[in-house]
């Protein structure tokens, strides 16, 4: 009987929407539940790695019992159980005050959200900006922590780290490529509606590596998760991507191999696969 070759592996990224749970549905099945906690057990470094805020986000990986946390894009690594950011990447001062010199966010038919971190309390900060939008209400009533500013020039008393635009599509087809031709920063659009923007020095990628460096870890023995475009830095640089089978074109080209849909427990279906040892029968 064919046994499936299990791999070396000791840190697993996972990312959230579309991979390990349906977007705008948090609930993890017992399978899932189960197989990560049995992970866990043969001593893997279980780790979230979304572009979700902290708050947006977190609450997974409680659930789960997991020690470590990736989000806002790796913008920021959180240690879940000392409740506190240990390590957080950002905009340049120059890269921001460029964004606001050129006035990329004149368009008042955008609604824009900045995230990022009080310099003198060391706490996480969110801002928005764009009131005229429709989409300003709806983001309101749900994100009642954000902060209004009117003078984009108030973000450089902070660290900023994540920007995202929410607009409508065909506002977004003319804005991004622009956005993507004038600056040096990355910019990714996961969803129709929503456009991601960092600093080149933030990435999925860079805060895996932060956090291996920190935990020791050989990334030979990494192996991540994922389905979209902003796994496609993390794939490059784990030794093992492992895409659901739901994953764009562009992630799947260069995966190692491939797993069922998220909702069909894909990421714990994997683990089983090539990590679980076999059942003895």
């Amino acid at each position: 009987m064919y046994k499936q070759k299990k791999l070396d592996v000791d840190l697993i990224l996972i990312d959230l929407d579309h991979t390990l749970v349906e977007h705008g549905n948090p609930t993890l099945s017992n399978f899932t539940k189960n197989t990560i906690a049995q992970a866990k057990k043969l001593g893997k470094e279980i780790v979230i790695c979304t572009g979700r805020s902290l708050e947006d986000s977190a609450h997974y990986g409680k659930k789960l019992e997991l020690t470590y946390h990736i989000c806002f894009g790796g913008a920021v690594v959180y240690d879940l159980k000392a409740d506190k950011i240990i390590h957080f990447y950002k905009f340049s001062l120059q890269e921001l005050q460029n964004l606001i010199d050129r006035n990329f966010f004149a368009d008042l038919n955008l609604f824009v959200n900045f995230h990022g971190i009080d310099v003198k309390t060391g706490m996480m900060k969110d801002f928005f900006w764009g009131q005229k939008n429709p989409e300003f209400k709806k983001h309101e009533m749900k994100n009642s922590h954000f902060v209004q500013i009117k003078d984009l020039k108030e973000l450089l008393k902070f660290h900023i780290f994540k920007i995202n635009i929410f607009a409508e599509v065909k506002t977004l087809d003319v804005f991004t490529p622009q956005l993507q031709s004038l600056t040096k920063l990355n910019v990714i659009r996961n969803y129709p509606e929503i456009l991601e923007i960092t600093s080149n020095n933030i990435s999925k990628a860079n805060g895996a590596q932060w956090l291996i460096d920190l935990l020791n870890i050989d990334y030979q023995k990494t192996l991540a998760f994922g389905d979209s475009h902003n796994d496609v830095g993390l794939f490059k640089f784990v030794r093992y991507g492992v895409v659901v089978a739901n994953a764009v074109p562009e992630l799947k080209k260069i995966a190692f191999a491939e797993t069922k849909k998220h909702n069909e427990d894909g990421v714990a279906q994997g683990i089983v696969k090539w990590i679980l040892p076999e059942k003895k029968l």
